[in-house]
Formats: structure tokens, sequence, C-alpha cells
């Protein structure tokens, strides 16, 4: 596990951009899910093989949980499923500015902290750079060095075989169908007035999703 001695809160924006692109694409995901829309189903964490297949909803609390946890600055390390969150949220932007998904883009940055213009030309040396601070070194998680296991987009640090601790918290959410009544709470900072009452709306909606 990674040595993570009093995180400070996050610097820079492209982390938080990530966060919001995760949250934005999975969103978008759950909704068409609930309204009984065909289309295939896409979170995140699809960006783990191993996490495919997990509830969108399910998704979005653990995004909201780890990003509460990474700006409160809690001085603790990161779990296995933290370092995951962090690692695919990341992706998640990535394949956004690949694709030049320039709506979700301007919407990540339409958040309530202040960004400053988003040019999808340099999303992807942005987003190796932020390998290199905190709260997440790609390259050196324990929780993923599988190839069989994780996209290597962000770093092809070898094979060595993901633990089974990882393996088991990882099929825990998985397996998960509800979210936690704090999820509300976890978004501050992260989304806006709007993209709240929308999600609380949402659960309102389907109480089922809710751990009550």
């Amino acid at each position: 596990m990674i040595s993570h001695p009093a995180t400070p809160p996050i610097n820079g924006q492209v982390l938080y951009l990530a966060f919001r692109a995760a949250y934005l694409s999975t969103f978008e995901s759950l909704k068409a899910e609930l309204a009984g829309e065909h289309s295939p189903r896409h979170g995140f964490l699809d960006h783990i093989p191993l996490a495919t297949g997990c509830a969108p909803q399910v998704q979005l609390d653990c995004l909201l949980t780890t990003w509460h946890r990474i700006s409160t600055a809690e001085s603790r390390e990161l779990s296995a499923v933290e370092q995951c969150v962090c690692y695919c949220a990341a992706n998640e932007l990535a394949k956004l500015g690949e694709a030049e998904n320039r709506r979700l883009i301007r919407q990540a940055a339409d958040g309530p902290a202040a960004v400053t213009e988003v040019d999808c030309l340099w999303l992807a040396s942005k987003i190796r750079s932020l390998q290199l601070t905190l709260p997440v070194r790609f390259g050196s998680l324990n929780a993923l060095r599988d190839g069989h296991l994780l996209t290597t987009a962000l770093d092809n640090t070898g094979t060595e075989k993901i633990n089974s601790q990882t393996v088991e918290e990882l099929l825990q959410v998985v397996g998960a169908w509800q979210v936690s009544p704090k999820i509300l709470s976890h978004a501050a900072g992260l989304l806006n007035d709007r993209e709240r009452r929308e999600l609380g709306s949402l659960l309102q909606k389907h109480p089922r999703l809710m751990n009550l």
C-alpha cells in the first residue's frame, strides 16, 4: 500500500477534473439505466476489467467517498479501492480527452471550483504529470500491477500479480447495490448545486438504491 503521510488538500486542477469527469460520465449511465434505455452500461471503474459490471450508483458512491477522503486530508493510507478510484478517474478524463468529448469536458470544468480553460490537446500531458503528484503515484500502486486486470493506459510498471486482499475488496464493491446515506454530503466541493440537487432527486425517486 502507498505510504501516505498527512495528505494535503488536493493540489492542482487535473485530479479535480478527473473526479468530475468520472462522476458525469457514470451519472449519465445511471440515468440511462434507470430510464430503461438499452445503451451499454459504462462507469468509470470499467477501466479495471475486474470491476466491470459494478452498479453505476455504487461506482458514484465509491467516487464521492474517495473524493471526501482526499479533499478533507485525512491522515491515513489510501485503501486499495480508493487507489483504484483515483486511477480510473484519471483514465476516464484521459478517455474523454482522446475522444475530444468537449461537452463532458466543459461540464467537468463547470464545477464549484474555478478551472482555467481546458484544452483537449494538453490533457494527456497533464494527466501524465498527475502520476508525480499527490494523492496517488499511479506507477507505484500495489493494487494495480496485473496487466490482465487493468488497462495500461497510464502505467506499464510490470506484471506483478494483484494481491488477494485487493481482489476481495474490489469484488465486494462489484457485488454491492445500495449507496451510503452520506453520498450527498461526500459530494461537497466536487458537485455544483444543480448536480447535487439532481443526484438527490434521483435517489429520492429510486429509494431502493439507498442503504437507509
